[in-house]
């Protein structure tokens, strides 16, 4: 079996999205993911993606790179969107894209340079605890998500394997937030894939943990500007009670063959 796939990457969370629907089991698009998310011995990416096309929305699953399937994944979303509007946006516009997190809805602003994708639900902070002498904030963004605001002390050189220990004892994505007046640098931390160079729902997370520090009403209009590790940079938005991830489109690497 030969499966045709593209590359994409959004702000430097990298993706291989299979071309073509393909009537594959969880068992065998996780094994997929393993072998070819392998940046080693593989195609190398921090996931892989399958879809099929219902009533004009997508519906999406999302495999990490270790094989576990995910609920959602933002950059994932930004990413195959990116990759439909060239194959596919005429005569076929995509405006929704369905996962088991829900329906996120899709915008393209300036003449399609800009990519806006919205959450279906504001975010809500699932609880607060206390954790290696930090102060850490739950948030469910699609996928849940430990925040931990460095509001006056610097990132820990040993953040990684501080991130690891608690992926393991939460079974959570971690995001190190450097909180800035406006906006924040972004460190996060995966599970089932690792350290990452930029993540869409951790974004979120850390824009809604830091607007609630500030009392910004969910109802109200704010942005905050996110630094991603891969030097890009993109904008959580808050409008008319819904929250949104923008930034430049994602761009696409190459196209291949999995054999």
């Amino acid at each position: 079996m030969t499966l045709d796939f593209v590359k994409c990457s959004s702000f430097g969370n990298d993706f291989l999205i299979l071309v073509i629907p393909h009537k594959l089991t969880n068992t065998q698009l996780s094994s997929l993911a393993r072998r070819y998310c392998d940046r080693h011995n593989g195609v190398g990416a921090d996931g892989l993606l399958t879809w099929e096309i219902d009533r004009k929305a997508m519906i999406l699953d999302i495999f990490n790179a270790d094989g576990t399937k995910a609920s959602m994944c933002g950059n994932g979303i930004r990413a195959v969107a990116t990759w439909w509007r060239e194959q596919f946006e005429n005569p076929f516009p995509l405006t929704k894209v369905v996962t088991e997190a829900g329906t996120f809805s899709i915008k393209w602003q300036q003449r399609a340079k800009v990519l806006a994708i919205g959450w279906p639900k504001i975010p809500v902070k699932l609880e607060t605890f206390k954790w290696q002498n930090y102060t850490v904030e739950l948030w469910d963004s699609g996928v849940p998500h430990a925040v931990i605001l460095l509001n006056k002390t610097a990132l820990p050189a040993n953040w990684q394997a501080l991130s690891e220990t608690l992926v393991k004892e939460r079974d959570c994505n971690v995001d190190w937030v450097s909180v800035k007046p406006d906006g924040f640098i972004l460190n996060t931390y995966e599970r089932g894939v690792g350290p990452t160079l930029a993540c869409g729902t951790g974004s979120v997370a850390a824009a809604m943990a830091i607007w609630q520090q500030r009392g910004v009403n969910t109802t109200n209009n704010a942005a905050l500007k996110v630094n991603y590790a891969s030097q890009e940079t993109a904008t959580v938005l808050l409008e008319k009670g819904q929250v949104y991830l923008a930034g430049a489109t994602a761009k696409i690497i190459c196209w291949g063959i999995l054999f």
